[in-house]
């Protein structure tokens, strides 16, 4: 079981972005952003069972307090990152031994994709340089996790993000991450990155949520 998702019913429905969101929604908000998929049917079997089974995990939990234990994966105050020294870590790190030395995964069980026409798409919250950073610090490597310090953290972020990934369905994703005021590492911001003309300190001032 995935502790992270423990309580998980407690924060739906919410506002997001301005629109009710209810806890069918951000099940597939993840099918199509974080795992670039396709949306289940509201009245989808899988869809029901899925949110049965976030209910039953959730059932002794009545308020925040009593998940206290799980963490955020933001980073709150990213380093500027260094990508060259990021594809050095990729190798360092061992992480092709789980994604793969063209980021492509070896599994859905033990690396996903980080890029490629597999990985999540442009719009997914992995595609934050704060998001992605955090996740890395916190759990990255698999047998050594929490030994990166920020910096490498930050550097393998920037690395994984600067690479080409999906930019999913139009339609779908909506266009909420193309706001120059949110952290999304766009294609523009990608394609500066690669050109090292992009200016890491600018993300400091966006207000994303």
């Amino acid at each position: 079981m995935n502790s992270s998702m423990v309580g998980i019913t407690e924060k739906f429905p919410t506002m997001r972005r301005g629109e009710f969101t209810t806890l069918e929604d951000r099940i597939n908000g993840c099918f199509i952003r974080s795992m670039n998929g396709t949306e289940l049917e509201e009245d989808s079997r899988e869809l029901k069972s899925m949110v049965k089974y976030f209910e039953f995990i959730s059932e002794d939990i009545d308020s925040e307090e009593d998940i206290n234990w799980r963490m955020t994966n933001d980073m709150k105050e990213v380093p500027e990152p260094d990508v060259a020294n990021g594809a050095q870590l990729y190798k360092q790190k061992n992480c092709l031994s789980c994604h793969a030395t063209d980021g492509s995964g070896t599994s859905d069980h033990t690396g996903p994709a980080l890029w490629g026409e597999d990985s999540f798409n442009l719009a997914a919250g992995m595609s934050k340089i704060e998001k992605s950073a955090g996740f890395i610090r916190n759990n990255m490597p698999k047998d050594k996790p929490g030994t990166l310090t920020d910096q490498e953290a930050a550097d393998l972020a920037a690395y994984i993000l600067s690479q080409d990934r999906p930019d999913g369905d139009p339609e779908k994703i909506g266009d909420y991450h193309e706001d120059p005021d949110r952290t999304y590492l766009t294609k523009d911001r990608r394609d500066k990155i690669k050109e090292d003309t992009f200016n890491w300190k600018a993300l400091d001032t966006v207000k994303d949520e």
